[in-house]
Order: C-alpha cells, then structure tokens, then sequence
C-alpha cells in the first residue's frame, strides 16, 4: 500500500474529499496535518491509518487529545526553528514520545532549514524528525524565481542530516521541480532508508505561493502524480514500494 507523509485536513473541505483520495490512490497510511482534531475523526477509511500531526500554531500549545505529532510551519508562523524558541514544544513531545514535522523552503531559510533541524534533532536523539519537503519546497517557477542555488543547498542539507542522524527523515512534497528531483535521485541510494513520499494534498501550488508569484500553469500534487514524476526520471518499482514503507519507521 502507498503511504503519503503529509496531507492538509482543512474545515473547509468534506470528509469525502480524504476518503476518495485515500480510496482512488490506494493509500494505506498517512500524515493528516490539523487544526481542529474533529475534521480528522469524520474521515472514515478503515483500509487508512491516519497519523494525526497537530499543526502548532504557537510553540507553547499542549493540545488534548495528544496527537500522533506535531507539525511546525516557519514561513506563515514566523517561527524560528531552534531549541531555546522550541523548547515547550519539545518538552511535550519528549514527554509523549512524539515526532516533529517542520516545514522548510527557501523563501525563510533565516527561520527554519533542515541545519537547524539537524542541531536540534542531535540534542533530542530520543525524537524523530521528519523535514519537509526535502528541505525546500521548490515550486515550478522560472528561474529567477525559484531560487535554485539556495534550494540546491537546503536539499543537500536535509540529504546530510538524514544520512549522519538515526532520528532525522525527509519528505519529499513537491517534485514538480526537476531539478529538485534529480538532487533527490542522484542520493537515492544513501537516503531511500529515510525517505517519505508526501503530497501537501489537497493545496496546490497556487495555493501554496499564495499569489505572491505568477505561475503559468497549476499543480495539484497527489502521491500518484509525485510517483510519477520519480518512475519517469529512472526510480527503480522496488525502491519506490520500500519509499513508501518507511512511514512505518516513524511510529
């Protein structure tokens, strides 16, 4: 079964939205990201298990009843990802053995980055945590705005701290970006261990750069479209269905 490492669970859509998705695409696992814990448990997928990331909004939120993780979101938080801003929240999720997803891109690398992920996770080696989307979200833009010398560095940097640090895993959301997928590829080999597929389901691109750039085409990320991208450049069938087993490996 597929496993998809991050997905949006918003008041503002329909259970049935999840359910089809999950149905559809064949999904056996995800990460359902939330706000409100209600949105979750109206999704009814007995086939999915739904690993429930509270998104913590402030970094001294206890949220009840305790998730599966939590999530952090640097660029719309205005968070800083180091330990003296995060330790609350660490605290509680030491206190409750649970992982950290934190967003990184390259638009706030100031603020988080999978370095900064790195230094944390050495001085909690008991936490699990996972970089988004690979250390820079890395949307289909032109050049000029895409940032491509920054987004190649932030992707080696989750490459490393994965590679040297037992408890560090990165997920992949987006792929549109072949260049992204390539860095991605080339290590294939050093990181398909702690690698997760993710999506960022139901948003799309748009929604993400949220109109601060022109993009000529959309993009709405499902984890069959972001397969697709990784079979067409030469993923191997075998890797990819180990890929997406090591969702397991988080819990």
């Amino acid at each position: 079964m597929k496993s998809d490492a991050h997905v949006h669970i918003l008041t503002n859509k329909q259970p049935t939205l999840y359910e089809n998705y999950i149905l559809d695409h064949e999904i056996g696992s995800i990460i359902g990201i939330y706000d409100n814990y209600s949105d979750v448990i109206q999704i009814k997928s007995p086939n999915c298990t739904i690993y429930k990331f509270f998104w913590m909004h402030e970094v001294s939120l206890q949220p009840d009843p305790i998730p599966d993780g939590l999530k952090f979101e640097s660029w719309i938080d205005n968070i800083a990802i180091n330990e003296n801003i995060l330790l609350p929240a660490l605290i509680f999720a030491s206190k409750y053995g649970l992982p950290l997803l934190i967003h990184c891109n390259q638009l706030r690398p100031d603020l988080s980055r999978p370095s900064f992920v790195a230094d944390i996770a050495k001085q909690y080696k008991d936490l699990k945590f996972i970089i988004a989307h690979s250390g820079s979200y890395a949307p289909p833009l032109p050049e000029e705005l895409a940032g491509l010398k920054i987004m190649e560095k932030l992707v080696f940097e989750a490459i490393n701290a994965c590679t040297c640090l037992d408890n560090v895993f990165i997920e992949s959301s987006i792929l549109a970006s072949p260049r992204k997928r390539k860095l991605i590829l080339d290590n294939i080999d050093k990181i398909e261990d702690r690698l997760l597929l993710g999506t960022d389901f139901p948003f799309t691109v748009n929604d993400l750069v949220e109109s601060r750039f022109s993009l000529e085409h959309d993009y709405s990320p499902t984890i069959s479209s972001e397969e697709a991208f990784l079979v067409h450049d030469g993923l191997d069938l075998k890797k990819l269905e180990k890929i997406h087993s090591n969702l397991r490996k988080i819990f």
